[in-house]
């Protein structure tokens, strides 16, 4: 995550860097092109009113705007933590919840921020998790349904006969007791 007056130091010099003549300096630097083909689809979305946001006037030897250009640089920047999957989600969740004006970087940012998938504590903690427990089938046991209300109960003794270990006390004692058997019954 870059800080803010990472941000505007890179605004700043791409603003002058946009004022100077090519050969002079360093080349440029440019937004990436996600970043391009978002303002693309953006002006092509809301109109000349996307772009008017931070259209300057001045124009730079390519004759792109200079304020659109610092304005690209800075986006490209604060978006740099989104992956392109969350970018495109963002800006079709803006599209139609916001129809009527385009987006600032910060409304832009905090649907990038609600469409990032959370990580676990763990993830972030750097942790290893635990592997999911195996979950073995529940055995499948033959027994009598007497068309009655306690079948359940029945094949509840049929899994505890059959060697089942995962019917907790309480569930075998209840479908004993329902059965009309002591704790140490024989099947009914």
């Amino acid at each position: 995550m870059r800080c803010s007056h990472e941000i505007s130091s890179l605004a700043s010099r791409a603003v002058h860097s946009a004022g100077q003549q090519q050969g002079h300096l360093a080349p440029r630097p440019e937004a990436s092109q996600r970043i391009r083909k978002l303002f693309v689809v953006l002006q092509g979305a809301y109109g000349t009113a996307f772009l008017a946001k931070f259209s300057s006037g001045e124009l730079n030897e390519r004759r792109e705007d200079k304020g659109v250009r610092a304005a690209q640089l800075v986006w490209d920047a604060d978006l740099a933590k989104f992956t392109d999957d969350v970018i495109e989600a963002a800006f079709q969740n803006i599209k139609r919840e916001c129809p009527e004006f385009p987006p600032s970087l910060p409304q832009f940012e905090k649907v990038c921020e609600a469409l990032t998938p959370r990580k676990t504590y763990f993830e972030e903690s750097g942790l290893l998790a635990l592997p999911a427990p195996k979950v073995e089938r529940l055995l499948d046991v033959p027994f009598e349904l007497k068309g009655d209300d306690k079948d359940w109960a029945r094949k509840i003794v049929a899994r505890i006969n059959h060697g089942d270990q995962t019917v907790t006390r309480h569930t075998r004692m209840a479908a004993m007791e329902t059965l009309g058997m002591n704790q140490r019954g024989a099947a009914a």
